[in-house]
């Protein structure tokens, strides 16, 4: 426990920051900040951010951008602008799978789902537009016999009216 004073010059439970000093610590097992559980919280500054980083030990929430609150979500985000909220990406080449936008302009993409290619395939604007490349989906066959070995590929049009149209040959063997 480390309670006050100073590490490689900076001070430890002090009321201002050290300027230009940065201190590293290392460890070769694992950290546990606040393993007795107590009702603590753990915040980080950035040069622009005094919420960049948030946990509240008494709500048991963290805010990013924000000091998170009562009744919240578990991980709350706030960015401000046009930042993204959130954002998942493929640590191979970089692609983004998910991200959450702000948005205010009623046509910006809210939530954007894209392939390996980068290419949005499925999109929510902030105004409520839905749009998604393909209406295909894929289901286990509804027999018991085949529900391991076939399944059954539908595929749908958007339109005026609501229609499931199947082309193609069926047979028949005894009504069924």
């Amino acid at each position: 426990t480390i309670s006050g004073g100073t590490v490689d010059n900076s001070v430890i439970g002090g009321s201002t920051a050290a300027s230009a000093t940065v201190t590293t610590l290392y460890t070769t097992g694992s950290v546990t900040c606040n393993g007795a559980g107590a009702d603590v919280n753990f915040r980080i500054e950035s040069d622009d951010d005094a919420n960049c980083f948030n946990l509240d030990g008494g709500n048991d929430n963290i805010g990013i951008g924000k000091v998170p609150g009562s009744g919240e979500a578990k991980l709350h985000v706030n960015t401000t602008g046009n930042q993204c909220g959130l954002e998942v990406t493929q640590n191979v080449s970089g692609e983004i799978g998910v991200r959450i936008n702000g948005g205010a302009d009623g046509a910006g993409q809210a939530l954007a789902i894209r392939n390996s290619s980068a290419s949005v395939t499925f999109a929510v604007t902030d105004a409520g537009t839905l749009s998604k490349t393909s209406g295909t989906f894929c289901i286990n066959h509804p027999l018991p016999a085949m529900a391991e070995t076939h399944q059954l590929v539908h595929s749908f049009i958007e339109g005026p009216q609501a229609d499931l149209i199947y082309r193609g040959t069926v047979t028949l063997v005894d009504g069924t």
